[in-house]
Order: C-alpha cells, then sequence, then structure tokens
C-alpha cells in the first residue's frame, strides 16, 4: 500500500534532514519559534506563554454559580452573575470544544487502533469540526494575524496525508506575515524527536482562502521526491479556512476534504 512506502520512507527524512537549513529556530527552553522572513522576523509566544496568559485570566475571574433564582460567590448572595460570567464560561466551553477534538485526532490517527475503531472517530472528528465551523467568527480568517506562527497537522481528509500520519510523521507548519503584508511558511516533514526537513513556500491569503506556492528547498539541497509529495499533500494546495482560533486551525479541501490543525510549540 502507498502509506507503507510512506512509512519505509520515513527514516530517509531523517537522515536527510541534516542537509537542510530549516526557515525556523527555536530559542531555549522556551520552546519560542521565530518564523523568518526576508524583510521581518515575528516571534510566537510559546506553548506555556499562552497557556499561562490563560490560566492568568481563568484565576483573576470571580467564580460564582446559581442556586434556585440567586447567584452566589465565595462570599455569599450576590446581586446577579459576576463580571464576565458569561464571556469565561464561553471561553471555558470553546477550550473543552477544541481540546475534545484534538483528542479524536489522536485516535483516528493510531496506527494501533483497529481500522474500524479508526474510521469510527474519524466520523466524529467530522462531526466535531463542523460544530466548531459553524461558531466561526472571523470574516477574513486567512488573513488574520491569528494564523501567523507554528501549526501541527493532526487530522488530514486525503487518504495519502492520513496515511502518512498514521505512519508516524509529523508535519508542521510555520506562517508568517512580512512588513509588506505577504505571507511565507516552512512545511517540515520528519519522525518525532528527528531534525526535519524544511520546505519553504509562499503563499497567497483571501478572505477564507489560503493558497501556498510552490515548495522550495535550501540553495543546493536535493530533496527525495516522496519528501516533496508528502509535504504538497500535507499543505493540499488551496484550501478555504473555515475555523480559526488561538490554538486550532481547521480547513477544508477542494473537495471539502476536512484537515485540522493545532497549535504548536
Amino acid at each position: 500500500m502507498k502509506w507503507l512506502l510512506f512509512a519505509a520512507a520515513a527514516a530517509q527524512v531523517a537522515q536527510a534532514a541534516a542537509a537542510f537549513a530549516p526557515a525556523a529556530l527555536r530559542n531555549g527552553r522556551s520552546g519560542r519559534l521565530f518564523a523568518l522572513t526576508d524583510s521581518a522576523t515575528t516571534a510566537v509566544p510559546s506553548l506555556e506563554e499562552r497557556q499561562a496568559r490563560r490560566q492568568k485570566a481563568l484565576d483573576a475571574r470571580v467564580l460564582g454559580y446559581k442556586m434556585g433564582s440567586t447567584w452566589y460567590d465565595a462570599q455569599g448572595p450576590r446581586d446577579g452573575p459576576p463580571m464576565n460570567h458569561w464571556q469565561q464560561a464561553s471561553a471555558e466551553r470553546l477550550q473543552r470544544m477544541h481540546a475534545g477534538l484534538i483528542s479524536r485526532t489522536a485516535l483516528a490517527t493510531n496506527g494501533f487502533e483497529p481500522p474500524a475503531a479508526r474510521a469510527a472517530m474519524a466520523e466524529e472528528v467530522e462531526a466535531r469540526a463542523r460544530l466548531l465551523e459553524g461558531r466561526s467568527g472571523k470574516m477574513k480568517p486567512a488573513e488574520h494575524a491569528s494564523g501567523t506562527g507554528s501549526w501541527r497537522l493532526r487530522f488530514s481528509g486525503r487518504p495519502g496525508t492520513a496515511a502518512v500520519l498514521l505512519a508516524g510523521l509529523v508535519v508542521e507548519m510555520a506562517v508568517a506575515r512580512d512588513s509588506t503584508k505577504d505571507w511565507r511558511g516552512t512545511v517540515f516533514v520528519g519522525l518525532p524527536g528527528a531534525a526535519p526537513v524544511a520546505l519553504s513556500f509562499e503563499a497567497e491569503a483571501a478572505g477564507a482562502r489560503f493558497a501556498p506556492g510552490e515548495l522550495c528547498a535550501g540553495q543546493g539541497a536535493d530533496v527525495p521526491e516522496h519528501v516533496l509529495e508528502i509535504a504538497r499533500g500535507a499543505l493540499g494546495g488551496a484550501s478555504d479556512l473555515t475555523y480559526l482560533e488561538d490554538d486550532v486551525r481547521i480547513g477544508r479541501g477542494a473537495g471539502g476534504e476536512l484537515e485540522v490543525w493545532e497549535r504548536g510549540e
């Protein structure tokens, strides 16, 4: 099968990785990723920094609950719900929806799960993704600044790319917008824990449409064709960005194929 060929080629990906200079650098323990362009450098907060900000916001709120017709907090009865109660409740509900989606993608791409179980979980991923797509509030998600930074592909409805994820390969994408508002990025392909092969691209973004261009390796680098095929399949050409938040990115290919990306470190 085609995906077995991808799995057999994974070792070649790791061995070839040292020959390529990645277009992104990691800074120490923080995991901060710097997406580099010709005219600007965009520093993206690490996963730990974003989580710390969220926790600080949660710790600062006043917890409240309702019993009968009366609202209460730690000090006792109060007149109405605490300030920002509904906003915080909505944010927590959204966070749970994101976590539920990502946990299902992990099961749907787990090679140790029986095929029937993976298929059932893929349907669950599709259903949960549609719920989030129905909540999308960004008018032009592909042009939004939230789309910059590092993203890891968690699920793909394209058979070739699904096979790649099932074989254990890691596909990540770093996207940045420079001072001229041109979009550029790098797609990384590799095994977990191994240095990835890095391929750069330019992209066009308009409204919900995100269209990456031709992939380019470093000067003088000879990228194996199977690596290019994996990277092209992962990016999937032009796609509609149907949902975008700080930690989850959902897109649809030309045929409606689902792709789910999670914010990387």
